[in-house]
């Protein structure tokens, strides 16, 4: 009898611990189940096929063609104004404005992680951490290598191209600035700033998501303004690579099964902790 009491003691410590997640102690929930968005992922293919198609055709390519010219001569003839202008366009292109622009991006993310609280604990910080690894690797291994180096496509800023073109660097030289780029397509500044805007469309409120598109705005028209990039680096190059990388994370399961899954793993950790000191 006193074998099959402490037979009966064990198997109840061990349900105890594999007890499953929903009856344990509510420190982490997870994300709603992973699940695909065909229509998101469908209408991202569309646009950005629809907008290297454009880009790559012929007859329509020269369409962008003026329309990269006209923008630049219009934005740089600007440059002839005022001090100012001047001014404020150099220390909006400069590292000090990077700072900014990422200071107000990571406000943004922490305004949405309070979306997730009532979920969980951890996944709003846990998707905010996946997505913006992922977007750093796609800057990179997208941005960078593949298109640079694998296809071997490089262009040139139109600072450094169009005759009779005026320098920021030049005329305002006391403020470091980035007015040029021998690789300037796609903007990865750009790519950046609308991968954020598309996250928010997947993942953020109506006003999280004006804010981010403002941001594109705000910290991505001065590249394009003092001649660093072509306006179809943004418009063409940054949309295509951000429309695909955002479909592919957040139209598919992918990026709610990544969160999950460590959710799940941080759910059975505290839980066993929890478990193992209640024992004692």
């Amino acid at each position: 009898m006193f074998r099959r009491k402490q037979k009966t003691q064990t198997q109840q410590q061990y349900s105890d611990q594999v007890r499953p997640i929903d009856e344990r102690p509510p420190l982490v929930v997870a994300v709603p189940r992973p699940h695909w968005r065909f229509v998101p992922f469908l209408l991202s293919h569309l646009a950005a096929g629809l907008l290297i198609w454009s880009w790559l055709r012929p007859e329509t390519r020269r369409i962008w063609d003026l329309y990269d010219a006209g923008t630049f001569r219009f934005f740089n003839s600007t440059l002839a104004g005022s001090e100012w202008w001047l001014q404020g366009l150099a220390a909006a292109n400069g590292h000090k404005a990077d700072l900014v622009a990422a200071v107000a991006i990571g406000l943004l993310m922490l305004w949405n992680i309070r979306f997730y609280e009532k979920r969980c604990i951890f996944s709003g910080w846990l998707s905010l951490g996946v997505f913006t690894i992922s977007v750093l690797l796609a800057k990179e291994l997208i941005c960078g290598t593949l298109i640079h180096d694998v296809v071997g496509f490089q262009r040139a800023s139109p600072s450094t191209v169009m005759e009779a073109s005026h320098r920021v660097s030049e005329l305002v030289p006391e403020i470091q600035t980035k007015d040029s780029s021998p690789l300037s397509f796609p903007g990865d500044h750009g790519f950046v700033l609308m991968s954020v805007a598309l996250y928010m469309v997947y993942r953020g409120s109506g006003r999280q998501e004006m804010i981010a598109w403002l941001f594109l705005l705000v910290f991505g028209l001065p590249r394009v303004i003092v001649g660093a990039h072509w306006a179809t680096d943004i418009v063409v190059g940054s949309s295509v690579v951000a429309l695909l990388f955002t479909a592919w994370l957040m139209a598919t399961p992918l990026h709610d099964r990544i969160v999950n899954g460590i959710c799940w793993r941080l759910a059975n950790s505290f839980a066993g902790l929890f478990n193992r000191r209640a024992a004692v």
